[in-house]
């Protein structure tokens, strides 16, 4: 189970990361610098405070894919699938996960990720799966930000 779980973990990351690449080109091309982005990010990201830049990073990286993961592929997700199909709810939580996000310009790459992460979760039957993607997702992301922002 843990050799599956690690296996599908990865297999879900190799594939998040393009597919989200891909959507995220696309995506601006379509927004063309319009639509916001979360609002939160650029606040912390600008800080020079090294204790609320670790805050912020613990936050991202570990408890809000522990929140999203509980909420989206262990409550939502299920509870959809008692009214939809596995796929129209992968697709129905995904937009979701997307959505609170509050980032309209970034709804399609959110939502990419979102699929990714309930299709772990779907095939793992373990939380645990999509809270490590979903962890190692935005600690990557959020290091990449941080670098770029500061001229690393």
């Amino acid at each position: 189970m843990a050799g599956q779980m690690g296996f599908v973990g990865v297999g879900g990351y190799l594939a998040a990361f393009p597919l989200v690449i891909i959507v995220s080109l696309i995506n601006q091309q379509i927004w063309q610098g319009q639509g916001g982005s979360n609002p939160i990010l650029p606040i912390a990201l600008e800080g020079k405070d090294t204790l609320s830049i670790l805050i912020f990073f613990v936050t991202a990286a570990i408890a809000a894919p522990i929140f999203e993961e509980v909420l989206f592929r262990g409550f939502l997700l299920p509870s959809l699938t008692r009214y939809f199909s596995t796929w129209q709810a992968i697709l129905l939580s995904s937009f979701l996960f997307a959505i609170v996000h509050l980032s309209l310009s970034e709804v399609l790459p959110l939502m990419t990720l979102g699929i990714v992460l309930a299709f772990v979760y779907t095939r793992t039957q373990n939380l645990l799966a999509s809270m490590l993607l979903h962890s190692v997702w935005n600690a990557g992301t959020l290091l990449s930000l941080f670098m770029l922002g500061n001229g690393l």
